[in-house]
């Protein structure tokens, strides 16, 4: 599928899940595929693309939140996550193993979406652990400030069933929990410039919505600046 004129290609996989991970990409897609996270309706979706930098492999996925966040069990999880461990946290593993067995030859490798988690968090660490930066942080990005939801994702008390996006003050982003996250591969010295998408309302509502989404966007312009 294609969309926007042709500009973009649309990488996804139909199914019965209410929540479908997607990627629209410029770049040409080499490979793809749809992974199934751990305890319903949790996925991700992943696509190898061809760079001007070389070839990158990137993922998109909904990390486990609210009362689908169970405490994993041997029915539950994936072995690759302990029992007793939080789903969400289970995600990251489960993440973390499928880019260690991809192919190699990425120049970057990339984990973007909401995870449902903040900074410092068991998910979070497990991530940057495994050799993922934080590129809101990496690039000077100020941590999130619930008072002014500046630097904020998502969050916030609004009711539903809109969570605050038909009315100008928004949904009340309190916590950062939306990521794009860079593992650099071999020769590639890691360059990120991070910014907010979306975070703001509409300068006019569209069937009135005043927000384009009930999470903040985070847009990131990777590139590997030297090699040795």
């Amino acid at each position: 599928e294609r969309t926007c004129d042709g500009t973009y290609e649309i990488a996804w996989q139909d199914g019965d899940s209410p929540d479908r991970a997607m990627v629209l990409t410029r770049l040409p897609v080499r490979d793809r595929g749809w992974h199934d996270l751990a305890h319903f309706p949790w996925e991700a979706y992943w696509v190898r693309v061809d760079s001007p930098q070389g070839p990158v492999d990137f993922l998109t996925g909904h990390f486990a939140s609210g009362a689908n966040d169970p405490p994993c069990d041997r029915d539950l999880c994936p072995p690759v996550c302990v029992a007793g461990i939080s789903t969400n946290e289970c995600h990251a593993l489960d993440v973390v193993e499928l880019f260690d067995g991809r192919p190699g030859g990425a120049r970057l490798s990339v984990v973007a979406g909401d995870l449902n988690a903040t900074p410092g968090s068991a998910t979070i660490e497990t991530l940057t652990g495994a050799g993922f930066v934080d590129t809101w942080a990496a690039a000077g990005g100020a941590e999130c400030d619930p008072a002014t939801h500046a630097g904020c994702t998502g969050g916030g008390d609004e009711p539903e069933p809109f969570v605050g996006m038909d009315t100008r003050e928004g949904p009340g982003f309190d916590r950062r929990i939306d990521y794009v996250l860079a593992r650099p591969g071999p020769w590639c010295s890691l360059r990120a410039e991070s910014g907010a998408f979306a975070a703001s309302p509409r300068p006019t509502p569209v069937e009135g919505m005043w927000w384009a989404s009930d999470h903040a966007g985070v847009l990131t312009a990777l590139s590997c600046e030297s090699s040795p």
